[in-house]
């Protein structure tokens, strides 16, 4: 295999070898491989119009989830160091994001390109990409005021095999990318080469759709916080998902609720 260290050469050899695998699913929009890569890179060009360069620190402030995996794979694309900014946060928060990060430019959902947009018969060529980039990751700030982390983008194709184990996974969390540990996920997808499966969480019936939502994007692992596993174990139908995979994290997972899990929903459960 092709040694690929980057996530956008990890990208760009996806989009080479499996073209046509699925990169990014969901209920209204489906990118392959070769789809992400050719939109990653008319993002680039887009930032380079910016005036944004591999000197450049990145806050990406964007809550739609396909949306901000496409900027972070920009940055990582360009070469610059790149944050989130949650949009939940208060303006206060946010500021001191910036502060803290020493960010030169914020990046909204007005400067996204449009996946589904028309496709000029000319590839995009934005250049080659950057060796390595970084992202920075805010800490749970438990011990004092949240610190942030550098991450580089070489260090989550390393990690990636421990949490996606095949390019086949079609992989969902129920967490927005806003979040750190949704984000690192969603880009461990994209180094595997796996599906990202992303969900209408904003929907008025989510609760209620939840488990029709998954099968119809024949998700097949699935990632819940103990609180969530709880949740799921509230819908009548959380028996249908008997074939899925679910990965428990992020706190303590008591033995009862495993058993239950187990029992109510799937017996493929990794805690």
């Amino acid at each position: 295999m092709l040694k690929a260290d980057s996530l956008i050469t990890r990208l760009l050899y996806h989009a080479a070898t499996k073209p046509d695998h699925q990169a990014v699913v969901a209920a209204s929009l489906s990118l392959s491989y070769a789809e992400l890569a050719e939109c990653v890179k008319r993002q680039v060009l887009v930032l380079h119009d910016l005036g944004l360069s591999d000197q450049s620190v990145i806050g990406i402030k964007c809550a739609d989830d396909i949306q901000h995996l496409i900027l972070s794979l920009a940055a990582c694309y360009l070469g610059g160091r790149s944050f989130t900014i949650p949009s939940y946060e208060s303006e206060k928060v946010q500021a001191l994001l910036m502060a803290q990060s020493s960010g030169s430019h914020i990046l909204t959902k007005n400067d996204v390109v449009d996946p589904q947009s028309h496709r000029s018969e000319q590839d995009a060529s934005p250049g080659s990409p950057a060796e390595c980039s970084s992202l920075l990751f805010s800490t749970s700030g438990t011990t004092g005021k949240p610190k942030l982390v550098i991450h580089h983008d070489v260090d989550l194709v390393e990690q990636a095999p421990r949490h996606i184990q095949s390019a086949q996974e079609r992989f969902v969390c129920l967490a927005s990318m806003e979040h750190n540990f949704a984000k690192r996920h969603r880009l461990y997808c994209v180094a595997a080469g796996a599906t990202n499966s992303f969900l209408d969480l904003s929907a008025v019936d989510y609760q209620e759709t939840l488990v029709a939502q998954i099968l119809a994007l024949k998700v097949n692992v699935m990632h819940l916080s103990a609180f969530q596993a709880q949740e799921l174990l509230a819908l009548s139908d959380a028996g249908s998902l008997s074939g899925i995979r679910l990965k428990l994290g992020g706190s303590h997972v008591p033995a009862l609720l495993r058993k239950r899990l187990q029992e109510s929903v799937t017996e493929n459960l990794q805690a």
